[in-house]
């Protein structure tokens, strides 16, 4: 079964609100939005093809394609990339280089900083577009970098979420998802800041989401939950370590998640639960920057971690069961 969803038929429907409001932005917003609306009322499973009618057969392309998910999944693969810090090029490599996925996770500081808006496509959406073909989902989870830089303010206008904010929860059959927004990783008052950033109150209201989410149906019956976050726990190290370990790492310890998948370090480590980061009761995989991590689940509960590097070579491997 396939349903095509027409841009323009969502352009059609907003023509006169359009003409009302006198703003061609809010109007290709809100078209984006009845868009998005049609998805949702397609129920699956099956394929989803987006067609664009308009434009001169020259720059006509082969409409996108992406498939609804499953009711459920034996067993799901995806991978996961992180701290790029704008190298477009082997970004592109690392992708490039990865088998099929069911999903793709970037997991911060994808760039240096947001300085500019269009670094945001520059330094990555556009490689990843290329090489995912717009039928892989993505998940992007903010860095620490991903707060800095005069537009970093438009950072969550580019990445839609479950929640409407930039942490979310996402599921696939029997596999439970949550990404975090770790948040920064220094003092509020720190020179970097410019004195604009009041960290603690955010973090506390995402806390008090990720109880709710631990707390649901769905999240209780799943067989294996793996939580994205860019920070990793760390009591004694820096503020955004030390802010993971005493907001967050309480209540997914109570809600017994199986797995954290991190970054920021630029430097790959695994702890199993209990060792190596003091009161952090669950593994943490902390990947590598220039290096890929690909993950396989099982509905058994088992857990198969790798990551590769940009020649293609095996560079660490973790089982979990």
């Amino acid at each position: 079964m396939e349903k095509k969803i027409s841009f323009e038929e969502s352009m059609a429907r907003l023509e006169e609100y359009a003409r009302q409001i006198s703003d061609p932005s809010i109007a290709l917003e809100d078209a984006i939005r009845c868009y998005e609306e049609g998805l949702k009322e397609y129920k699956g499973p099956g394929n989803v093809t987006y067609t664009r009618e308009t434009g001169s057969d020259v720059f006509r392309k082969k409409p996108f394609k992406a498939s609804t998910l499953k009711e459920n999944y034996d067993t799901l693969r995806f991978c996961v990339l992180n701290d790029i810090h704008q190298k477009d090029s082997l970004l592109g490599v690392l992708l490039s280089k990865a088998g099929k996925s069911d999903f793709v996770v970037f997991n911060g500081d994808m760039s240096n900083d947001i300085m500019t808006e269009d670094k945001i496509s520059n330094c990555y959406m556009q490689t990843a577009a290329k090489v995912l073909g717009g039928s892989t989902p993505l998940y992007v989870f903010r860095g620490n970098h991903d707060y800095r830089g005069r537009d970093a303010y438009l950072w969550p206008q580019h990445f839609s979420s479950s929640s409407g904010k930039p942490y979310s929860a996402f599921s696939y059959g029997p596999f439970y998802f949550i990404g975090l927004d770790s948040g920064e990783d220094k003092p509020d008052n720190d020179i970097e800041y410019s004195g604009l950033y009041n960290t603690l109150p955010y973090l506390q209201k995402e806390a008090a989401w990720l109880k709710e989410i631990v707390g649901s149906k769905e999240f209780l019956e799943s067989k294996v939950r793996i939580v994205f976050a860019h920070i990793p726990p760390d009591a004694d190290g820096w503020q955004g370590g030390r802010n993971m370990s005493e907001i967050f790492v309480p209540v997914l310890n109570a809600a017994g998640i199986d797995l954290m998948i991190c970054g920021h370090t630029h430097r790959f480590s695994f702890d199993e639960a209990g060792a190596g980061r003091p009161g952090v009761g669950f593994p943490v995989w902390i990947n590598a920057n220039l290096e890929r991590l690909d993950a396989v689940l099982t509905a058994d509960g088992s857990i198969s971690l790798e990551s590769y590097n940009t020649e293609g070579s095996l560079t660490h491997s973790v089982s979990i069961k």
